[in-house]
This record gives C-alpha cells, sequence and structure tokens, in this order.
C-alpha cells in the first residue's frame, strides 16, 4: 500500500540511506536473480507480479479476507464456513466438516464462531493440514475448493505471463500444490527460484546505492 509505504519512508532512521520495497518484490528478485521475470506467492495469502522493464506489475495481494483468493487462509475460512453449514443442517456432514470440528475441537456452532472471532490468517491457513488428507483422498468438497483455487491461481499466471516469454516462478507452500492443476502452456513457463527473497532484497539494494552512485 503505497500510504504505508510513504508512512515507513518518514521514518526518521539512523542509515546512511533506506529503500523500501515488498516482500513480494523481493521474492520475484530472488526468484529471477535480479534478472525479468514473473513470480506467484501462495502460501497464508496469495499474490503475483512480474518484473519488467525496471518496473513490477502487481496482481492480487489485496489481503485477507477481501483478497487472497486460493490461499490457506482463503481455503480454511471456506472450510469452516462450509462446516457451519453443515452444523445447521443446511448441508450434509461430511468428512472436511467431521476434520475441521476436530480440528476445532467442537461440533458446537456458537463455540466455533466465538473461536473465529480471536483467528487470523495464520489461524485459517493452519487448517489446510487437516485438508491435504481429503484432497490426496478426492473428497469432494475439499477438490471442488482447491480447484476453484487452482482456476484463479491459473488467471493470475496467464495475466503475468502475456505478450512475453519470461519464465514464472511459484513460492510458498501451497505452490506445489496448485501448480499439478495448471495447463501445459503454464507449466511450460514454470522455473526454479535461483535465490531467496532476502537475496531479492539485497540485489535491489545494491542497484539502489550504484545507482545513488552514479553508475550501472
Amino acid at each position: 500500500m503505497a500510504s504505508a509505504k510513504q508512512q515507513f519512508e518518514a521514518w526518521s532512521h539512523p542509515f546512511h540511506s533506506m529503500h523500501v520495497i515488498s516482500d513480494l518484490h523481493a521474492a520475484c528478485l530472488g526468484a529471477h536473480d535480479g534478472k525479468e521475470g514473473a513470480a506467484i506467492i501462495i502460501g497464508t495469502g496469495s499474490t503475483g507480479t512480474l518484473w519488467k522493464d525496471n518496473a513490477f506489475k502487481d496482481v492480487g495481494g489485496h489481503g485477507f479476507p477481501i483478497g487472497d483468493k486460493a490461499s490457506g487462509a482463503w481455503l480454511g475460512l471456506k472450510a469452516v464456513q462450509h462446516t457451519l453449514l453443515c452444523l445447521d443442517d443446511l448441508e450434509p456432514m461430511d468428512s472436511l466438516a467431521t476434520q475441521i470440528c476436530a480440528a476445532l475441537q467442537s461440533n458446537d456452532t456458537d463455540t466455533i464462531v466465538s473461536q473465529c472471532a480471536t483467528f487470523n490468517t495464520h489461524h485459517y491457513a493452519a487448517l489446510v493440514e487437516h485438508m491435504l488428507p481429503l484432497l490426496y483422498n478426492k473428497q469432494a468438497r475439499v477438490s471442488a475448493l482447491f480447484q476453484e483455487g487452482a482456476q484463479y491461481i491459473e488467471r493470475m499466471a496467464g495475466k503475468l505471463l502475456t505478450e512475453h516469454s519470461h519464465g514464472l516462478a511459484m513460492i510458498g507452500g501451497l505452490s506445489s500444490v496448485y501448480s499439478t492443476y495448471f495447463s501445459d502452456s503454464v507449466k511450460a513457463r514454470l522455473v526454479a527460484c535461483k535465490a531467496t527473497p532476502q537475496e531479492g532484497a539485497i540485489h535491489c539494494a545494491k542497484a539502489a546505492y550504484y545507482q545513488l552512485k552514479g553508475e550501472k
């Protein structure tokens, strides 16, 4: 968010100079070793970017719950919502609802609602570990949720990969799960990360330093 970046840059820091970069942009630079390319982070949240012509083009990353579709937090929230429908007898009880009740140690709607009132993204994302065994066993509701998430990530990838031939790096705990759903055209563009987000941030710092010195 531009306003958050401005507030950070207003900090009276003790350093010679300071350059602010998001974790997404640092991850993208690291993944491609400072060269042009796209990256999608899909873990607790979800977001993507393309580094091209010395500029970033972002997709998603609007934050939970209004954004971060397909993320661990989104999957966990959807699972809890489904569980509450089942407990209210609005949908048939299934193995997903049973698993979530076990994870939350309750099958009482009031208790679950009270728990979730204190939840943040990490609490919801933690429920994914209870969903993955059901996904591998092709439980219908879980499979449908991951399929919906995969379709979103595929659209994000398509947006980032249009009109250029750069590679796409997938980053985050759910990247290997979703990448199996991709079309052959997107799979053909996948590349392994060359470096870490921390190394991407260092690359950015070096570039900014040399720019201040008037060097390339």
